[in-house]
C-alpha cells in the first residue's frame, strides 16, 4: 500500500509483514555476517583492551568449560556448550564498555545462535569449542588480535554450516 503526503509531492509503500515462518530462518552470511564482521571484531579487541582485572579472571572460567568441551568431544556437551556460549558473548559485552556496540551486535548474536542450533547435528562441536575458549583466553589475555583471529575462526564455522545448508 501506498500512502501520499498532503502534497502529493512523495509516498511511502509499505511492505506486507513476512510471513511468521520466515521470521525463524537463519540469513545468509552475506546479509547478516558480512557487514557484522567489523563489529565483532570492534568488540573483541575493545573487550581485550578494556576489560578489568576481575573480567579478565571471569573469562577464564569459560575458557577451561570451553576448552574440556573441546577435548570431550560433542557427547553430553551441546547444553553446556550452548549456555557457556552466551556466557562468552555476556563477558565480552561488559568488558567491551560500549553499550552501542553490544546493541548494535545483538541481532547477530541472535542469528548466530540459531545457526547453531538449527545444524547442531553438522556442528564440529569441539572445534567451535576451541575456537570459543580461545577467543576468550585471548580477551582475558589483553591479545586484541588473537580474539580476532579466533573470532574468525568461529564466523568460519557458522559460514561452513551455511554453506552446507543450502540456499
Amino acid at each position: 500500500t501506498s500512502v501520499k503526503s498532503r502534497a502529493g509531492a512523495s509516498s511511502i509503500t509499505h511492505k506486507p509483514l513476512p510471513e511468521i515462518s520466515t521470521l525463524m530462518e537463519v540469513p545468509s552470511t552475506s546479509t547478516v555476517m558480512g557487514p557484522a564482521l567489523e563489529p565483532a571484531a570492534d568488540e573483541a579487541v575493545k573487550a581485550a583492551e578494556r576489560a578489568l582485572p576481575d573480567q579478565r579472571g571471569a573469562l577464564h572460567a569459560p575458557a577451561t568449560h570451553l576448552a574440556g568441551s573441546a577435548q570431550a568431544g560433542a557427547g553430553g556437551q551441546l547444553d553446556a556448550f550452548f549456555r557457556l556460549d552466551r556466557r562468552l558473548d555476556e563477558l565480552l559485552a561488559t568488558a567491551a564498555q560500549n553499550p552501542w556496540l553490544v546493541r548494535a551486535l545483538a541481532p547477530l548474536h541472535a542469528h548466530c545462535r540459531r545457526l547453531w542450533y538449527r545444524d547442531h547435528a553438522r556442528l564440529d562441536l569441539p572445534l567451535a569449542a576451541e575456537w570459543h575458549a580461545g577467543l576468550a583466553v585471548a580477551v582475558a589475555d589483553r591479545d586484541g588480535a588473537a580474539a580476532v583471529r579466533a573470532l574468525n575462526g568461529i564466523i568460519n564455522i557458522l559460514e561452513q554450516l551455511l554453506d552446507s545448508s543450502g540456499p
